[in-house]
């Protein structure tokens, strides 16, 4: 009986004891963090207030993103709950962390309606800050305002001449974006106009801006097979031009875009290739405009019908390429995708117009460019295939992963971009409302596509379909709007370029980097010193677009805010409630006591035990 009562006791014991390690282990490893900030609000159509808005974020978590308002989730709308989740996905990829690894709960502090996206860039600011020094935050003599864009960006709001008069009531400063600046009453002297969540993070804490120069070659054979390229494109389009009628020629102006790309064929490849494809385009549509005035519309679905069936070999054949090799090759492969699926929109629309007659510039116009965008699909395929056996080498895996992280990131991108122009076109009453719906229903098909293709386990073709959706998405409908026109070009370049090169130090330090993005930056600092400012934009953007379909891979790897050699994110002085660091010493110390208490009541009953029996003793 006394040997039962032991072995029981003992292994209760051990029950007990193996717990709260394992308990004293996860409590290690949880992290609760809180901030806070303030956004102004509108209210009516002259009045505003302050509204506090807090975030707490919960490591371990799921990924759980939940917005509130006092009342719960009642008084927020959709646009409000999609862009503060689409905030907080931006801020922690900013900051080095993948999402899932949190749960967060955005709460709003009020009890009225909420309803708008403008405070969704003074969350991305307040995850990324909080984030990156993993304590907790609150930002005071503040206020902020604009939407968040899902490349860093703030992008343009409305109400800001009420906005800062609410701000400045109650001392306090307001930030706001760049582009609003023509928006700015004279009154409002102490604001602070950003461009993205960089700048905006330096103008907070005074810490200098972040302007990291990362720079790295291109691979030597993705170099030729771009300098090769440039030659047909260049040759062909000649050849074209030597075919067509003179009235046919009067407005092509190609000459000074030759001459460009023929300057930059020995130092800048890729941007002579670029320059000579856009002389391409503009020559083949000339072209195919000559034939359907002399040859009728049966020619155009003739010309349909032959490049459906070869864009329809191309996907075949890169369906059938391995989908594992270097990282230039798996993203000159996805690129191909984007190719693919652009020329395949264009070829869409082709059919359309001339099922419905339109007239020969319109249907050459789409028609020519499909024509040369699958071109441009078996140019990057060869540049693919020139590069496969380089390092560093990425498996079929870390492919699969890399779709459906990179494919939640562009999901959520669309999905607030769909509310988002709902918003827009109910309130605004945009002149381009019909553009922004077809871009939309575009970048919307884009996605279905991406999503189809990795249903069907094509995880790379998701890529590609998803990077193309997350590119149009951003040069359509998260630019700043007529940044260039007011000027303002140089300073957004500039919070992209600080963007991409944080980026890309995050995701070097694992030897992954973007093929592409140093190509995009180069063609970007071509196109600005020839005046092309928009186009310049627009190559940074799709530098920062390929950077952060990269990064991505080391979102995915396991490391985690606890794993990461920084004194301040095992202990937060801070202020973070950080359950680890001490609570180490007092978990050991409840053990031993318990070990201790176990111990003497396992020796308490022996004695009891032995005397209830009688037996003798020493």
């Amino acid at each position: 009986m006394i040997n039962r009562v032991l072995v029981a006791l003992i292994m209760v014991s051990m029950i007990l004891v193996a717990n709260l390690q394992v308990y004293s282990s996860q409590l290690e490893q949880r992290i609760i963090l809180e901030g806070w900030i303030i956004v102004p609000a509108v209210e009516g159509r002259s009045s505003g207030g302050l509204i506090n808005i807090t975030v707490t974020v919960i490591f371990p978590g799921s990924g759980n993103i939940r917005v509130t308002g006092e009342l719960g989730e009642y008084n927020v709308d959709e646009i409000t709950r999609k862009s503060m989740v689409m905030a907080f996905m931006t801020g922690s990829m900013l900051a080095g962390y993948y999402w899932r690894l949190f749960d967060v709960i955005i709460k709003i502090m009020t009890r009225e309606e909420i309803s708008g996206p403008s405070g969704s860039f003074a969350i991305a600011l307040l995850s990324y800050i909080m984030l990156s020094a993993m304590s907790n935050t609150s930002i005071e003599s503040f206020a902020v305002t604009g939407a968040i864009s899902p490349d860093g960006l703030s992008s343009r709001v409305g109400g800001v001449d009420i906005k800062c008069r609410v701000a400045q009531g109650r001392g306090l400063t307001l930030i706001l974006p760049l582009s609003n600046i023509q928006d700015i009453p004279p009154t409002c002297t102490s604001r602070i106009p950003t461009t993205g969540v960089l700048e905006a993070y330096s103008k907070i804490t005074g810490f200098p801006e972040m302007m990291l120069n990362v720079s790295y070659s291109l691979p030597v054979n993705f170099n030729r097979v771009m300098s090769r390229a440039s030659q047909a494109f260049i040759e062909e389009s000649l050849k074209l031009v030597n075919m067509l009628p003179e009235n046919y020629r009067v407005n092509l102006n190609i000459n000074q875009s030759l001459s460009r790309a023929y300057a930059l064929l020995g130092s800048n490849p890729y941007a002579s290739a670029s320059l000579a494809f856009t002389v391409y385009v503009t020559t083949i549509q000339a072209f195919y405009s000559y034939q359907i005035d002399s040859n009728g519309l049966n020619w155009a679905r003739s010309e349909l019908l032959i490049l459906n069936n070869e864009l329809s070999k191309l996907k075949s054949e890169l369906d059938s390429k391995p989908r594992s090799g270097s990282i230039y090759y798996l993203e000159f492969l996805a690129t191909a995708y984007t190719r693919l699926a652009d020329a395949n929109s264009s070829l869409i629309t082709s059919g359309r117009l001339i099922n419905e007659r339109a007239n020969s510039n319109d249907i050459a116009y789409y028609l020519g460019y499909s024509k040369a965008r699958i071109d441009s699909i078996k140019i990057w395929i060869e540049a693919a295939d020139a590069v496969r056996d380089d390092k560093p080498v990425i498996g079929e895996g870390d492919v699969k992963k890399l779709a459906l992280a990179y494919g939640d990131y562009v999901e959520a991108a669309i999905s607030y971009a769909t509310i988002l122009v709902d918003y827009i076109i109910r309130n605004y009453r945009p002149v381009n409302a019909n553009n922004l719906r077809l871009y939309l229903e575009n970048i919307r098909s884009l996605g279905e596509q991406a999503k189809k293709e990795a249903s069907r386990g094509n995880y790379l073709a998701s890529i590609g379909f998803y990077r193309e959706a997350f590119s149009r998405s951003l040069s359509t409908l998260f630019t700043p709007p007529d940044v260039v026109e007011r000027g303002l070009v140089d300073y957004y370049i500039k919070e992209l370029a600080r963007i991409q090169s944080l980026l890309t130090v995050q995701s070097s330090t694992r030897g992954l980097v973007s093929g592409l993005a140093p190509a995009y930056i180069d063609y970007s600092v071509v196109r600005y010193g020839y005046g092309d400012y928009e186009g310049s934009l627009r190559m940074m953007q799709e530098a920062v677009a390929s950077t952060i379909l990269w990064s991505m891979m080391i979102l995915l790897k396991p490391v985690t805010p606890l794993m990461r050699e920084t004194p301040i994110l095992m202990e937060v002085s801070s202020g973070g409630q950080v359950v680890g660091g001490n609570l180490r010493s007092y978990i050991l110390i409840t053990t031993l006591i318990l070990a201790a208490f176990t111990i003497g009541l396992l020796s308490s009953l022996v004695i009891i035990l032995r005397v209830l029996r009688k037996e003798p003793t020493a």
